[in-house]
């Protein structure tokens, strides 16, 4: 409800002059109490024909292109870089693993090579003597005379060349002690008329 304070009676006005709203009293605004009024805010002065402001819209802000374009080649080189030195240790880390793996199959089958000498011995010579790293066997009398027979095939698969054979034929007593070199083995002999041809195989 717009409360309206009549101005104040002019000597000789008449009524309808005095209801008359004077352009000071038409600024206020009733606040709803009785006597309290308000100013009224002003209206922002415009020509007709001027258009309410427009918001102009934020656009993103992008570097530079060179600046983008430096950006891009450092992260080129940082992945390069990382491919690369992750490619070097890949290769090395198979190239020590082969390696090793070699030289383990090497040292097995080395161990595997190696003979069990009193159990090769005794397959030829039931009264053989030693342990797995040695063998102890003496030979007498037709034993002797058939080397080729009772001792060869042994020496053959122990990896003695066939000329080992024909030096324990030809060894004399003073000769003393005699060795040659098999497969992962060798054997040391002696001869005596009385005691007869004494060999010892050991493997290595």
């Amino acid at each position: 409800m717009l409360g309206v304070v009549p101005a104040s009676p002019m000597k000789g006005s008449t009524v309808m002059q005095d209801l008359m709203i004077s352009p000071q009293q038409d600024q206020l605004i009733d606040t709803g109490y009785l006597g309290t009024t308000l100013p009224r805010a002003p209206e922002p002065s415009r020509p007709d024909n001027a258009r309410p402001p427009v918001a102009t819209p934020q656009t993103a802000w992008y570097p530079p292109p060179a600046r983008r374009k430096v950006g891009i080649f450092v992260l080129l080189g940082v992945l390069v870089t990382a491919l690369v030195t992750t490619t070097v240790l890949w290769i090395t880390a198979q190239s020590e693993l082969s390696s090793v793996n070699a030289a383990a199959a090497v040292v097995a089958a080395s161990q595997a090579e190696v003979p069990e000498m009193l159990a090769i011995a005794s397959e030829y010579f039931p009264n053989a003597t030693g342990d797995s790293g040695s063998a102890h066997v003496v030979l007498f009398g037709s034993q002797l005379i058939n080397l080729d027979t009772s001792l060869s095939p042994m020496l053959q698969k122990l990896g003695f060349s066939s000329a080992v054979i024909a030096r324990m034929e030809s060894t004399r007593a003073l000769d003393g002690t005699q060795t040659a070199q098999g497969k992962n083995c060798n054997v040391s002999w002696t001869y005596h008329p009385d005691h007869g041809l004494d060999l010892t195989f050991e493997s290595q």
